[in-house]
């Protein structure tokens, strides 16, 4: 397992200026792993390979003749998804950007502390289910099929039912991925399901990483009312259903609401009744406010 991080430098100019492209890389395994680096444009690209021995956290500069535009890192045989990353380094926005680790001793989704807790799509507490087939339908429906397995995020190709995917984009360590499905009426649903070491109330974020755009006039003004998530929150007083609205959320989390919740179990439920054409289930925070 490759953890990669700080891929792209605090100021993009050092990479022309001085010539080097500082990262830091992380291996959360517990053997030694090598993975590969290759910086360059066009056809010209130099190659590298930078060894980590377990549970290593090293600081990896790359020296450069001149600015490069891409700096590609491939993790080879290691448990990341996506194993290959791309890094557009003349960009001078923060897409490049990792979702943040929170701590690289913890790991990833577990309750970080009293106060303070993710769960990831990769995690035991979250779960995606389906809707019981009824009557001929729960005769002839397949056992397996398109919910099997891991994919790249399909923009276009949309899974009926739940299923893994990656991308760069997705909140995670290693494992870079969400659940997706097509939206429908509300009959699939996912929940994150945590463990909460103390009463009081807590700021519930979920993570969005996939945002519509509006690029027309007819999209800007359906911008109050389309393309939502909704959400269930479950707390001591009842439940609130939340819809937040994709066109006005941030690239990262984004807060549902601040709710009393007791100590113990606590849940966060989405269902795929959405306008847009899907809808993503990645992760949820708790946090206590300080």
């Amino acid at each position: 397992q490759l953890l990669l991080d700080h891929l792209l430098p605090a100021d993009v100019h050092d990479v022309a200026v001085i010539g080097r492209i500082p990262f830091e890389a992380f291996n959360g395994g517990e053997a030694p792993g090598v993975f590969c680096v290759n910086v360059g444009s066009g056809d010209q690209y130099d190659n590298h390979s930078v060894y980590l021995e377990a549970g290593e956290l090293k600081l990896v500069e790359i020296q450069c003749k001149k600015c490069p535009a891409k700096l590609i890192l491939q993790t080879m045989l290691s448990q990341n998804l996506p194993s290959k990353f791309i890094v557009d380094v003349a960009r001078l926005d923060d897409s490049n950007a990792r979702a943040p680790r929170i701590d690289t001793s913890a790991r990833e989704g577990a309750g970080i502390g009293p106060s303070f807790v993710i769960v990831d799509n990769e995690d035991p507490g979250f779960v995606a289910t389906e809707p019981e087939p009824a009557g001929f339908r729960k005769l002839f429906s397949p056992g397996g099929g398109e919910e099997d397995g891991y994919t790249f995020f399909p923009r276009y190709q949309i899974p009926l039912k739940w299923r893994p995917v990656y991308n760069r984009i997705f909140f995670g360590d290693y494992m870079r991925t969400a659940h997706l499905c097509k939206a429908g009426k509300g009959e699939r649903k996912a929940a994150w399901n945590a463990n909460l070491e103390k009463d009081g109330y807590y700021e519930i974020s979920v993570y969005i990483a996939d945002r519509p755009r509006a690029t027309t006039p007819e999209e800007r003004a359906r911008e109050m009312y389309d393309r939502h998530q909704t959400y269930r929150v479950i707390h001591d007083e009842g439940t609130d259903v939340v819809k937040l609205n994709l066109y006005k959320a941030e690239a990262g989390w984004n807060l549902l609401g601040r709710y009393y919740l007791s100590a113990g179990g606590a849940s966060v439920e989405l269902t795929n009744e959405s306008e847009s054409g899907y809808v993503i289930a990645d992760a949820v925070m708790w946090k206590k406010p300080d």
